[in-house]
């Protein structure tokens, strides 16, 4: 069966017990932590400003989010 799961198929936030909710927001720090970390690695190797006018962000936004704190989506 899908591991996705649908918002009618989510279980409230009593149903799923506290140290699992823990648990979940850890790996989904770690992730956003990652995903941050090679973005700024990234952002060291290539032309941020000619990157940001390809894809038609605002000049900043690239290290803008790569300098976000990993507790912030």
């Amino acid at each position: 069966m899908n591991n996705l799961r649908y918002c009618s198929d989510h279980p409230s936030k009593a149903a799923v017990p506290f140290p699992e909710r823990v648990r979940a927001t850890f790996r989904e720090w770690q992730r956003r932590h990652n995903i941050r970390s090679r973005l700024r690695t990234e952002l060291q190797e290539m032309d941020i400003a000619r990157t940001e006018q390809d894809v038609g962000l605002p000049t900043g936004e690239l290290r803008h989010e790569a300098t976000k704190p990993f507790w912030k989506a």
